[in-house]
């Protein structure tokens, strides 16, 4: 390497001497590889030496000065110090540097919302655009007021087709698919008793399933055009029994019995919903009203509880 640059020194000197590029180091007696203490040691002597104020004024002496301090811009500055030493080694060859490529800005991404510069700036619609948004918007507003006013004969109409699709399945003996068919009809058609309860009495053969029976009897009691069906209120009675629910089964028994005043059935669950809650002299009563009915499986009943 110190072959290198005294063959670089001594090279170089030869060459810029024949050139109009004024050899800074030359000017500074230091060597093209000095260090950057060196040469403000350099500039430092040649400055006091040169000064104008020491050399009273001299017109050599102050340009001497301006071109050491030319010098130190250049030299002092590491960047502008290697485009110098670049200009000087071209300048060696008589040729000039290549232009340096400006530097290419990042790219910078879009900010939020998509916005681009690159886009057509936003341009205020006229009249005639404003109006025919307007009818577009009437036409879509239509459209889904239609779509929300065939919603309900359309699902009622899914509902009619579930529940006959459920029927034919209870034919084929397949429940499970049955009571899908239910579910689905219930979902399309809330208001459709029939299915209720007749998911329920399928729910019943389930183990487990007292609860959610009690549930769709319910609904359908709630759903049905008018009460006067004894032998659902029989059923919630009996549910009622299965569930906990004593009081409740006997008020749905209740009515069962002023729908049908004959309705044996009812008397026995009613004997055994009195009895749950202690009232046994009642209970007595109901299993008495149907062995009057000729129901002799209340007989079992009045010897067990009634002495």
């Amino acid at each position: 390497m110190l072959l290198f640059g005294g063959f670089y020194q001594q090279f170089s000197n030869s060459k810029v001497n024949n050139s109009p590029l004024t050899d800074y180091y030359q000017l500074f007696g230091v060597a093209p590889t000095a260090s950057e203490a060196e040469i403000k040691a350099a500039y430092r002597r040649l400055a006091l030496r040169w000064h104008p104020d020491r050399n009273g004024g001299d017109a050599a002496a102050e340009a001497q000065f301006k071109g050491i301090n030319e010098a130190y811009q250049t030299l002092g500055d590491p960047e502008r110090r290697a485009r110098y030493d670049l200009t000087r080694f071209y300048a060696a060859f008589g040729e000039t540097p290549p232009t340096p490529r400006p530097r290419r800005e990042p790219r910078r991404p879009p900010p939020p919302g998509g916005y681009s510069p690159r886009r057509p700036a936003y341009r205020t619609p006229n009249a005639a655009e404003w109006r025919l948004w307007g009818r577009w918007g009437v036409v879509i507003a239509v459209f889904l007021s239609l779509l929300i006013l065939a919603k309900e004969p359309i699902d009622r109409w899914h509902g009619v087709l579930e529940w006959q699709a459920a029927n034919r399945l209870l034919v084929e003996g397949d429940t499970t698919e049955a009571l899908i068919q239910l579910s689905e009809a219930i979902f399309h058609q809330p208001d459709q008793p029939q299915a209720y309860r007749l998911r329920g009495e399928l729910l019943l053969r389930r183990v487990g399933g007292e609860q959610l029976v009690y549930q769709d009897l319910k609904a359908a009691l709630r759903y049905a055009p008018n009460d006067s069906d004894s032998d659902l209120r029989l059923d919630l009675g009996l549910i009622c029994l299965r569930t906990g629910r004593p009081d409740e089964a006997e008020l749905h028994l209740d009515r069962a019995l002023r729908l049908d005043p004959r309705f044996v059935r009812a008397y026995l669950a009613r004997g055994l919903a009195r009895l749950q809650q202690k009232k046994e002299v009642a209970a007595c009563e109901d299993w008495h009203q149907a062995l009057g009915l000729g129901e002799n499986a209340a007989r079992e009943l009045v010897d067990t509880y009634c002495k």
